[in-house]
């Protein structure tokens, strides 16, 4: 009878402690799933424009810290679900940073279209933190952006080197450059 207790509260102790490891590595990979997407839509309200030189250094420094702490879960250890959660997790990092690299060439060969762009993203820099700007300076930031806008325009058979593609992503940046100050000028005008 002893013996057959003693078989019984080990098979039990034995199955809980396998199911315990295993919720443990589920519940760790399920944080770090969570994790990840709350950082993603984070850096997604921090930085409204998405086509500026810090939003892309901050986004590289983002996604090649999630590849390393991926590389440092213990992938081995999971069950098959888990391991296809980690490829999934892993496949979608690889994919969000693949797009950042190439919307960064692409942003870049467009920069001669966007010289003026730097005005919008320094005052959206300072609206982030909650800097007070005064009307009349961004008034005048703005005057000479519109100028710089102008002579784009007029400049445009410097523009020869450029595809057609090169032209439909300028007009994605542009489109955001213009929906960040559409929102500004709301909030500000109530």
């Amino acid at each position: 009878m002893n013996k057959r207790i003693f078989k019984t509260v080990s098979i039990f102790c034995l199955t809980a402690l396998l199911l315990s490891a295993s919720y443990k590595n589920d519940s760790d990979l399920v944080t770090h799933i969570s994790y990840y997407q709350a950082d993603q839509q984070m850096m997604n309200r921090k930085y409204p424009i998405k086509f500026s030189t810090e939003y892309f250094q901050r986004m590289h420094s983002f996604y090649a810290s999630w590849e390393n702490k991926l590389k440092a879960l213990p992938y081995e250890t999971y069950s098959v679900e888990e391991k296809v959660d980690y490829q999934l997790l892993k496949r979608n990092i690889q994919i969000a940073f693949r797009n950042l690299k190439n919307s960064e060439q692409e942003t870049k060969k467009i920069a001669q279209l966007i010289p003026w762009s730097t005005t919008i993203v320094d005052f959206q820099k300072l609206r982030s933190v909650g800097t007070f700007i005064e009307g009349k300076s961004l008034a005048d930031r703005l005057a000479k952006m519109n100028e710089q806008i102008k002579a784009v325009g007029t400049n445009y058979k410097s523009f020869d080197n450029l595809t057609p593609q090169n032209f439909a992503h300028a007009l994605i940046v542009v489109d955001q450059f213009r929906r960040s100050l559409t929102e500004s000028y709301k909030f500000y005008e109530g």
